[in-house]
Formats: C-alpha cells, structure tokens, sequence
C-alpha cells in the first residue's frame, strides 16, 4: 500500500477476512448489510478486509483511504435496485446484487473537500446497468448539494461505447 500513499482507491468484489492495524480506513458494506470494520494484507500484499457481524458473507464496493491524509466526513452504502434502502435488493434484470458505496472526504493539508463513489454494475443485465447508473446519479445529486468534486469508479462491465452510457 505505501505506493499509493496518499490516495484513495475503491475495490469491487471485495471478500475476505483479515485483522490488523495500519493507517489505513475503510468505508463499505457487504450486500447483507454487514458494516466493514477494518484492513489488512495477506503475505502476498492483497488488499482484505474484515466485514463486521457476518465474516466473509457477501462482496462489498469499498472505499480506501491513508488515515494520515484524509479524513471521512460521511458514508453510505445503496443498492442498485427499485428500492435502494432494502438491504440485499436487486433490481432490473441484475443477475448479481450490486451497490454503489459514497464518502464525503476532507484533505488534512488543504481542506478541501470532495466526494467519492464506488460501485461494481451488473455483468449480465443491460437494464441493470443503465438503470444503476442513473440511479448513481440520481444519488450524488441528492447527496452532493455544495457542488463538491465527485470521483466516480468501479467495475461499470461495459465498454466506452456501451448503449448504458
């Protein structure tokens, strides 16, 4: 990790368990609804996390970031479905659940404050992903009322040209 020192990176598919202490923080939840509690490596320098009541269950849409540099000012998790708040929905013609997770982030040196979200659409249903993607937007128009930057990434399984965009 200390190559990327100073950023903020989003990993999809997350699955895992791991305990440790380093200065590192995650936001996310699994799609079961099981908050992540903390980050570690494995031997051979994978990223894992450890998700909180329910070990192992469920991939996640994480948020990564060097406690020294940055701190989170707010986080939330959503599903990419008809009903976003119900936890393990899926929505469309999705084969997979899938959810979208955002961050609220203040730069300690300057201040300034930005938004990040990270997602993984569905590999499978067209309708899926074009529906997450307005729905992602929907969402950082509703979260992001100041106009602060937004990072929008993730595993989107499309190609620039896709019909979904």
């Amino acid at each position: 990790m200390s190559k990327f020192y100073g950023t903020v990176i989003g990993s999809s598919s997350t699955v895992g368990t791991r305990r440790g202490h380093h200065d590192i923080r995650v936001c996310g939840q699994s799609w079961d609804g099981s908050v992540i509690t903390t980050l570690d490596y494995d031997s051979d320098e994978k990223l894992r996390v450890r998700i909180g009541t329910n070990e192992g269950s469920g991939e996640t849409m994480s948020i990564l970031w060097n406690k020294e540099k940055f701190e989170k000012l707010e986080c939330g998790t959503f599903w990419l479905s008809e009903t976003p708040e119900v936890v393990g929905s899926k929505g469309w013609d999705a084969k997979y659940i899938r959810t979208a997770t955002w961050a609220l982030m203040k730069d300690k040196a300057s201040g300034a404050r930005f938004y990040v979200v990270n997602t993984h659409l569905d590999n499978v249903g067209v309708e899926a992903r074009k529906n997450g993607l307005k729905l992602i937007m929907e969402r950082i128009g509703q979260i992001n009322t100041k106009g602060y930057p937004m990072v929008l990434m993730g595993d989107f399984n499309m190609k620039p040209a896709a019909s979904e965009l």
